[in-house]
């Protein structure tokens, strides 16, 4: 019925349009209704008031202007966290109100023009502050007050945050910055109710999807902060350290891989980083996770640190590339800034380069082809090798590999003279011509030879049946 009364033209100045006689009067009882002993009413209240202001900027307007000097009122008298719950969720149907103005979703000039009245805008603004206050005083005491009483509207004020975060211009830069904190921290020290982590990390989620400034320079530096450099040598020990740190990781990994980026970096894409902005947060974070493998890496007997971290690259890989075939359905996919080279192309490289190498072969050749094999460097174990192969095999079969930018195939033609990178696992320089031959001699030859073998079956694997077809002879390892 609002929305009937969208179409006409109001001077927000007056009270005698129809849009005024019909949103006041129902603003005015759901606001009767919130003073209810029982607060049965509240709930139902807030969704009336939610569809009326969400028909149009005008109705928002009247709605607000209704009911918040009211809810601040309300808010300050409740004392039972359930009732603060309730009011909270309130507060979110007008925010959300909020959010689903036309200078969000609609383009026309029309739309913008009655929400930019200053009449709208400065009828918000004079409530920010206190909204602000409401949900920053929630959260604070969930913080600090965890206790059982306050759980049950932490929820709703972490939502709250959110929708504040979302709306363009409303909190300052400050605010944000301590929103994104807050919510970091309660991960670092998750809260007993498991229903507040969940809300802190869907909330980040979407704060780092439409900011990702912010989950770089923030969320990303306050993880990579949790993971230390060593572990305890002591077996039991590491044992703990390690639990603490896969929670750590999986929680980034949710965070940057759930959903794609919604708009570019504030200055521009990163140098040399082929994707489109909607790979900025799993960029940053498989790159700082690489950095930190580099550093695990040069400590002895760290090697199950290290499987932990490629554990995270490797399943931050797969999720990221689901994820990214649901955003297709939704939305169009902003074009690469360069697809000659793979988004994913850094990734793989970076393992290879960290594990393979060339060899001689240690117990003489078995004949002249047998000079020297691809292998294994030291200490990486089959667990390993084996995350890497699906790192590759997911990266070659993502549907952003494309003949144009397939890091297999580009190779061989960068190095046109050497054997198959199938075979030299993209270590040219040294090989002969006949490694091709002689890496698939499985008779001759330590184990590493074998096991890097596997990462060339990963590759075979990771090849669909669209591209160009690579024929190799593989004998039997035994």
């Amino acid at each position: 019925m609002t929305t009937t009364f969208v179409g006409r033209t109001y001077l927000y100045e007056t009270n005698n349009n129809f849009m005024f006689r019909f949103v006041v009067p129902i603003a005015t009882e759901c606001v009767q209704r919130f003073h209810d002993s029982k607060k049965q009413y509240l709930l139902p209240s807030g969704k009336i008031l939610y569809s009326v202001a969400s028909s149009s900027p005008y109705a928002f307007h009247l709605v607000i202007k209704t009911v918040l000097p009211a809810m601040q009122v309300v808010w300050q008298d409740l004392k039972l966290p359930s009732e603060k719950k309730m009011l909270l969720v309130v507060y979110n149907y007008i925010l959300q109100a909020r959010l689903n103005q036309p200078d969000i979703t609609d383009s026309s000039p029309h739309s913008r023009s009655q929400l930019q009245d200053p009449a709208i805008s400065k009828t918000f603004d004079e409530f920010r502050e206190g909204i602000v206050e409401v949900y920053f005083g929630a959260v604070s005491n969930l913080t600090q007050e965890p206790s059982s009483s306050n759980m049950s509207f932490g929820a709703a004020a972490i939502q709250g945050l959110v929708l504040s975060f979302k709306i363009p211009e409303y909190l300052s830069n400050v605010e944000k910055g301590i929103v994104v904190r807050e919510l970091n921290s309660m991960l670092a020290t998750p809260p007993k109710d498991n229903d507040i982590r969940l809300a802190a990390l869907s909330s980040l989620q979407e704060i780092s999807a439409v900011e990702p400034k912010t989950f770089q320079d923030i969320t990303l530096l306050n993880y990579l902060e949790m993971l230390p450099d060593n572990v305890s040598q002591d077996a039991d020990e590491r044992k703990v350290e390690l639990d603490i740190i896969v929670g750590h990781l999986q929680d980034l990994v949710q965070i940057a891989c759930s959903r794609p980026c919604l708009k570019e970096l504030s200055g521009g894409p990163p140098a040399n980083m082929p994707s489109s902005y909607w790979h900025r947060n799993f960029d940053a974070m498989e790159k700082k996770l690489l950095d930190k493998l580099d550093l695990v890496l040069q400590n002895n007997g760290h090697l199950d640190y290290a499987n932990v971290i490629l554990a995270a690259i490797c399943g931050g890989l797969q999720i990221f590339d689901t994820n990214l075939n649901l955003a297709r359905t939704k939305a169009q996919e902003p074009m690469p800034a360069n697809p000659k080279v793979g988004p994913y192309t850094y990734i793989v490289t970076a393992l290879f380069q960290k594990i393979v190498e060339q060899k001689d072969h240690p117990n003489g050749p078995a004949g002249a082809f047998e000079l020297r094999y691809t292998g294994i460097k030291k200490p990486f174990d089959d667990k390993f090798v084996q995350m890497v192969g699906r790192i590759a095999m997911w990266a070659l079969r993502s549907d952003l590999t494309t003949p144009a930018n397939n890091f297999l195939l580009n190779w061989n033609a960068l190095f046109p003279d050497e054997p198959s990178a199938i075979w030299t696992l993209f270590t040219p320089g040294t090989s002969l011509k006949s490694l091709s031959a002689s890496q698939q001699n499985l008779e001759h030859g330590p184990k590493d030879k074998c096991l890097a073998n596997a990462l060339s079956m990963y590759l075979l694997a990771g090849n669909r049946r669209t591209e160009p077809f690579m024929f190799v002879e593989v004998s039997s390892c035994r």
